[in-house]
């Protein structure tokens, strides 16, 4: 991987999990404490190898990281601390609640993570069953409690919808519960079916669009009404604690991924490890997929992430490396739907509409 262009952002992928959620289509394995003791030693090599200097966001995520014991997880930790950060730095770890304890979430505080993400997903108890996921309400309370007693001020709860026998009153409920927890930030999650997922081979429908529609009106009406934005498509927020690393891929900003199968931009060329962790061990790391990414694919990349975000796109230059019949293709596709009011322009920024933000991808479909 080229590594002359400043990169500030690191992504981190530990596929290890306890059990595997039957929506669950991310790279995973079970838990196997040699197999993961070997895939930390290559993590920390490759991390080496980057020869970092200086990072303004951190993010380790899965699988579940939060299953590592600490003797497994610490060489990474002091690997990234003796990285310079930036005075504002975000550092995020993902959490299970059946495998997080004080003495993680002590030692994550002790090595610098700043942010936790708990997959909450639900708080129905059918539902969490045919998820697998172990928790409850109960120790969903205790776990937040325990991370604010230890110093934590900035933690995301994820909300899943439209999971089969999810009706609105379970819906509503888990709403109100998400909200009662108080937490800076809330990432919802459309349930999709993914090919390799346990619903997927129990032959398990999505939700229809018009159920979809209603679940999410009523969450962000909801969300918005006590004092969350969205800041994006899927991602609410309390005002200043929108989430750093994952803005960095909006906005199509350079980042560097480790791990088998995480994704890396850098120098305009998008890299991805291999998803073969016994390959990733001997040392095959990146450019498993390599794509050299040329104007008018980074333009519709800047469209296609920048038009997630509420601050929508900054039109300026934009169009400076591409062809004339590009830039013709893209403003005639624009001024349409900005004609049907599912697109509006404000100064030199474009932005979707509410309607045209549900609707994006039919927007993205017009303009490859």
């Amino acid at each position: 991987m080229r590594r002359n262009e400043e990169v500030t952002s690191l992504y981190i992928h530990i596929p290890f999990c306890l059990d595997i959620c039957s929506y669950c289509s991310f790279l995973h394995c079970f838990y196997v404490e040699k197999l993961a003791s070997s895939y930390m030693a290559k993590l920390v090599e490759e991390l080496d190898n980057l020869n970092i200097k200086y990072l303004k966001t951190i993010y380790i995520g899965g699988g579940t990281p939060s299953c590592l014991p600490i003797y497994l997880i610490e060489p990474l930790l002091k690997k990234l601390e003796a990285i310079k950060k930036d005075e504002d730095y975000e550092f995020s770890v993902e959490c299970n609640f059946d495998s997080i304890d004080s003495s993680k979430l002590e030692l994550y505080s002790r090595y610098g993570v700043n942010r936790l993400s708990f997959g909450v997903e639900s708080f129905d108890e059918f539902i969490l069953k045919d998820m697998h996921r172990h928790h409850d309400e109960l120790k969903v309370r205790e776990t937040i409690a325990l991370a604010r007693s230890l110093g934590f001020a900035n933690i995301n709860v994820d909300l899943i919808y439209g999971y089969p026998k999810q009706d609105m009153n379970v819906l509503k409920s888990d709403v109100t519960k998400i909200l009662s927890l108080d937490v800076e930030h809330i990432s919802t999650y459309a349930l999709s079916i993914e090919d390799r997922s346990e619903l997927f081979a129990k032959k398990v429908e999505e939700t229809d669009e018009d159920s979809l529609r209603t679940m999410f009106d009523y969450i962000y009406e909801s969300l918005t009404k006590h004092g969350y934005v969205r800041y994006e498509t899927s991602n609410f927020s309390k005002p200043h604690f929108a989430s750093k690393h994952n803005l960095v891929y909006w906005r199509n900003l350079s980042y560097y991924g480790i791990g088998a199968g995480a994704a890396s931009y850098v120098n305009e060329c998008r890299y991805q490890n291999t998803e073969n962790i016994s390959k990733y061990l001997k040392g095959i790391t990146c450019e498993e997929k390599k794509e050299k990414i040329s104007d008018e694919d980074k333009l519709f990349y800047k469209f296609m992430l920048g038009l997630r975000l509420k601050e929508g796109l900054s039109i300026k230059d934009i169009y400076e490396d591409v062809s004339e019949t590009t830039k013709e293709k893209y403003e005639k596709v624009i001024n349409h739907y900005l004609n049907t009011k599912l697109l509006i322009k404000e100064g030199n920024t474009i932005m979707t509409t509410y309607e045209g933000s549900l609707l994006l991808d039919l927007i993205l479909k017009d303009l490859l």
